[in-house]
């Protein structure tokens, strides 16, 4: 069943974009009389996937009488990762007390369950995977899936709309004519952006920047016209999405990984990569119409003046989690000719709004701490010794070794830096890592490897 698991969590990350999935309308699913997306129940392809291996988890913890979750109460509240799993349990318990004060119970039990199903993934993956004997196909599983949202994203652009529809990994239907489809101006024209399989442009571009620096990383002669085919292929479905956050999250992702990374022949791609990137960027930027949309920017000043109305209305609890568009009317209105209801472009004040400061506060010290762990990690991998004393017949081979596992920990720890600080540049504009599946799930995957490697 643990071999079952682990491909089926291989095959999860090639899919981690793809939207098929089976919505179930309910009278919470409506506000106002306006379907809400985000309080849709739905069941995708992907959660499947993730049951599957929890079910895996929970016979293996049964069959071995291990305590659940793989480890006792107090191996969670000691050791190296004490002080995150600590902080990490008690936010999703604040979370669950935060229902009691919420005005549609339901949606906030459905949005905390989502939530706690990526969690126990991370979990899962901290406790199943090893670094770096499975970092190869972690890596490759990513790259697979970045390649065919890479392709579908061009080719949407080039068609203006939908490729092969629904039933193709769940690709949403648009068209350049269809009221609510996310557009841009580009060369005087207005054009519909490309959502490749998700449901907005903007979650995609953020998914081609996190996973552009992956593409960096130093392969052999053999897979490196493969991996410039990737990296051109990513920075072209990059920038259809038209997505000025995830664009500015990848350059300055690929800026920190090239100085992150010690000089060496692949320092010459990098460079290139970086000021490709950085260049056509920068004339996109002139280009794009959508960045003189005055509306787009006084809805995020006004949601944002709603979020904190709600956290100084309701310090201690919040609106209840997941409940935040429920109650946007009782502080104030958006800009639009048609109501627009969406949560705060901003994770932190979401979580605020709905969780209070004491959610707030217990939410940032978990990320804090996150990162502080990873760059003390980088730190220490930086002064692992190149070489031991080791005498025998197999001493060459063994330092050998010894060099390699400790390039393999540095470039991985400083990849898994770069992604964290372009989480932060990503959350602080937008909101999806908690209000969407394909968002919840790139959160608590990079979060699950960031765990697997502290734990080495």
């Amino acid at each position: 069943m643990k071999a079952w698991a682990e491909v089926v969590f291989y095959t999860l990350l090639i899919l981690l974009p793809v939207n098929i999935s089976k919505h179930f309308f309910t009278d919470s699913s409506f506000v106002h009389g306006i379907l809400v997306d985000y309080y849709l129940p739905t069941i995708y392809l992907t959660d499947l996937l993730i049951v599957f291996i929890l079910m895996t988890w929970a016979v293996e913890l049964v069959t071995v009488l291990r305590p659940i979750f793989h480890f006792t109460l107090r191996s969670v509240f000691s050791g190296q990762m004490s002080g995150l799993y600590l902080f990490l349990f008690l936010f999703i318990v604040w979370a669950g007390i935060s229902i009691f004060g919420a005005q549609d119970k339901t949606v906030a039990v459905y949005r905390l369950t989502r939530f706690l199903l990526y969690v126990f993934l991370a979990l899962w993956m901290k406790t199943h995977l090893k670094l770096p004997r499975d970092f190869g196909k972690i890596r490759w599983s990513l790259l697979i899936g970045v390649f065919i949202e890479s392709f579908l994203a061009i080719f949407q652009w080039g068609k203006g709309g939908t490729v092969f529809g629904f039933y193709f990994l769940g690709e949403p239907s648009f068209n350049g004519l269809m009221a609510g489809i996310a557009r841009t101006g580009f060369l005087g024209e207005s054009h519909s952006r490309a959502y490749g399989t998700f449901p907005h442009p903007n979650i995609l571009g953020a998914y081609l920047a996190l996973f552009l620096p992956w593409l960096l990383l130093p392969s052999d002669w053999r897979s490196r016209f493969l991996r410039v085919t990737a990296i051109v292929l990513c920075v072209a479905a990059l920038f259809f999405s038209f997505s000025r956050t995830a664009w500015v999250a990848a350059a300055i992702g690929v800026l920190l990984y090239s100085l992150l990374t010690r000089p060496r022949i692949e320092a010459k791609v990098i460079s290139a990569a970086r000021l490709s990137l950085i260049s056509v960027f920068l004339v996109f930027f002139l280009m794009s119409g959508s960045l003189n949309d005055p509306l787009s920017l006084s809805r995020r000043v006004e949601l944002t003046s709603i979020s904190t109305q709600m956290i100084r209305s309701s310090p201690l609890l919040g609106v209840g989690f997941g409940n935040f568009i429920l109650r946007m009317d009782d502080f104030g209105r958006v800009s639009g000719w048609i109501r627009f209801l969406q949560p705060v472009h901003n994770v932190f004040l979401l979580v605020g709004a709905e969780t209070g400061i004491v959610g707030l506060t217990l939410f940032l010290l978990f990320f804090a701490l996150l990162f502080y762990k990873l760059f003390l990690f980088f730190h220490r991998s930086l002064h692992l010794p190149a070489a031991v004393p080791i005498a025998g017949p197999t001493a060459g081979t063994l330092q050998l070794l010894l060099r390699r596992f400790n390039g393999e920990q540095q470039l991985l720890t400083r990849l898994l830096l770069v992604n964290l600080f372009q989480l932060l540049i990503l959350g602080l504009a937008d909101h999806f890592f908690l209000t969407t599946a394909q968002g919840l799930l790139l959160l608590w995957i990079l979060v699950g490897l960031v765990f697997l490697q502290l734990s080495n």
